[in-house]
């Protein structure tokens, strides 16, 4: 998905790796050739990327955010992002049937790129809304021409801001997948959010292990669970829930909001 990159995004410095250059166009592909096991959230969000960072496989592509927008291509991308090989680790649907949002739920999938996530909660919630959010345009256009193609009138796409959650209105709750990672300052992007939350919503993290997984960023860019944890908590969250046996590769926290 794509990165809330400002989800996913989040201003990180980070380090260039084994992946080919991509840029342009071109990329997505060149890289779902060589890369097809990409996590979604792309793009929202955060920091400053290093220009130089090419993602890993499970990693979101479009995380490494700069100012000339190099994943600008919708169509290719879903290619990488809606891919079964992806699908098969991600898991979107039994995500959602573990998040089990109430049928007319507000909800914020923050990093929604291509509507993975975003186009599943739709579906669940359908006396509810759901607002995808992202950084990068060209997905922001995606996903609202796709809701449009889908018939899904409860989904709308919205434009994100690197540094601030930007939700349109109080939420029940929050979807961060593969982004919390690439928060740039943490403790400051958790203090909005909570700000902007409706009384008692949940924030769900999906995010990549610590031990030696084939997908996601490489181990000194992730972030332990207990980190997480320890850092929502400081923001005002409590701990409701951790699974570490639904997804094979990720961790599965939900959070809910101070009351």
């Amino acid at each position: 998905m794509t990165r809330f990159v400002g989800l996913a995004a989040t201003g990180l410095a980070l380090c260039a790796c084994s992946s080919p250059q991509v840029s342009g166009d071109s990329a997505p592909a060149e890289h779902a050739a060589g890369c097809p096991h990409h996590g979604e959230h792309h793009g929202d969000h955060h920091g400053e990327h290093h220009a130089d960072h090419h993602p890993r496989p499970g990693e979101n592509p479009h995380k490494s955010h700069n100012a000339h927008h190099r994943f600008q291509n919708a169509e290719e991308w879903v290619k990488v992002f809606e891919s079964p090989e992806r699908d098969a680790w991600q898991r979107g649907d039994a995500v959602v049937a573990a998040l089990a949002p109430a049928k007319n739920a507000r909800i914020a999938d923050i990093g929604s790129g291509t509507g993975y996530f975003s186009v599943r909660l739709a579906k669940a919630v359908p006396d509810g809304k759901v607002f995808g959010l992202d950084i990068e345009p060209d997905m922001v256009r995606y996903l609202n021409e796709r809701a449009a193609r889908e018939k899904l009138g409860n989904l709308k796409s919205l434009q994100a801001k690197p540094n601030d959650p930007s939700l349109p209105e109080p939420v029940d709750l929050v979807l961060l997948c593969d982004v919390y990672h690439h928060l740039g300052d943490r403790q400051a992007w958790l203090a909005k959010l909570a700000g902007q939350l409706a009384p008692g919503a949940r924030v769900a993290i999906v995010d990549f292990r610590m031990d030696d997984i084939p997908v996601g960023p490489p181990k000194e860019m992730r972030v332990a669970p207990e980190v997480m944890v320890a850092e929502l908590q400081q923001a005002g969250f409590v701990l409701q829930s951790r699974d570490d046996k639904l997804l094979p590769y990720q961790h599965l926290l939900v959070f809910t909001a101070a009351k």
